[in-house]
């Protein structure tokens, strides 16, 4: 995954030829969103939540349901102008040949990037070592507080809980204290019982 830069545009088939390459779907929203300029705050949210829908449509139709609207909103001559010199299996979740996992933004990286960000202009060595004792760092803060916990979880998840009655063991239980009436035997791999009518009956 890339931010889509010429450097690494250029670069990519070159240094890992025949590997599926996906664009960050937040550096193209930002791309996007630079050619409405002097364009109401609503219409711009309107064509940001629909590109996000169309990048992470998860099927070729929903894709089409999802381009057409986006036509629709957001000026077609300005969304054809944007995606034409950009492959789809580049900047679709339904037509990239990899496994993305639902992921299609790079926001980790970019998260880190902004957190070192003093440190990556330092010469290779004394970003290393700065990066190397501001992880030490967190990772002291952190230790301490969690010497100050009192329960099994963490604060975060514990407040989950409360919120959530059906995180505990015992909400799943009473679930299934009901008693449960199965159907009669039926052999659906008969046609009698396989048929329209049978089925319907069952939903």
């Amino acid at each position: 995954m890339s931010d889509r830069s010429n450097g690494l545009l250029g670069s990519f088939n070159k240094v890992l030829p025949g590997h599926p390459h996906l664009f960050c779907y937040m550096h193209l929203s930002t791309n996007l969103m630079n050619r409405y300029g002097g364009v109401s705050a609503t219409v711009k949210n309107a064509v940001k939540n629909k590109f996000f829908e169309l990048a992470y449509a998860s099927s070729p139709a929903q894709y089409r349901l999802h381009l057409r609207k986006l036509r629709e909103i957001g000026d077609a001559k300005i969304i054809d102008d944007f995606l034409k010199d950009m492959p789809l299996e580049n900047r679709c979740h339904a037509f990239f040949p990899g496994s993305r996992y639902g992921i299609m933004a790079n926001s980790m990286a970019e998260s880190f990037n902004a957190w070192f960000a003093e440190e990556r202009e330092m010469p290779a060595y004394g970003m290393l070592d700065q990066t190397r004792i501001k992880l030490m760092n967190q990772m002291g803060e952190r230790r301490d507080e969690a010497q100050l916990w009192t329960t099994p979880l963490t604060p975060k998840m514990q407040d989950r809980l409360k919120e959530h009655p059906y995180y505990f063991a015992d909400y799943c239980k009473k679930c299934y204290d009901v008693p449960l009436f199965p159907l009669c035997n039926a052999d659906m791999a008969s046609t009698e019982s396989a048929n329209d009518e049978f089925v319907h009956l069952l939903m």
